[in-house]
């Protein structure tokens, strides 16, 4: 998650549910203004590639696990109400 986006517990709750993977808050929530740094890191050769330096770089505040019964809430919902 980036930017405003990225302090909205509820709203990083719903994406990690709804995609059911593990979802990323930066503590920098302009986290999209360190991807300058993270590709001169690189072409500086101060870090081998940009994956590396991302580990060096970016900071996570807080990590959502997905909530599987949730998930499958949203897809009932989804089937029944969108589809219908």
């Amino acid at each position: 998650m980036y930017s405003g986006s990225s302090r909205s517990d509820m709203r990083n709750r719903v994406f990690s549910d709804v995609w059911g993977i593990t979802m990323f808050a930066p503590e920098n929530a302009e986290i999209t203004a360190q991807g300058a740094p993270i590709c001169g890191a690189v072409v500086a050769d101060y870090h081998s590639s940009p994956e590396e330096a991302v580990k060096y770089i970016v900071r996570i505040q807080k990590s959502y696990e997905p909530n599987m019964q949730t998930d499958a809430l949203m897809g009932e919902f989804y089937t029944s109400v969108i589809l219908s």
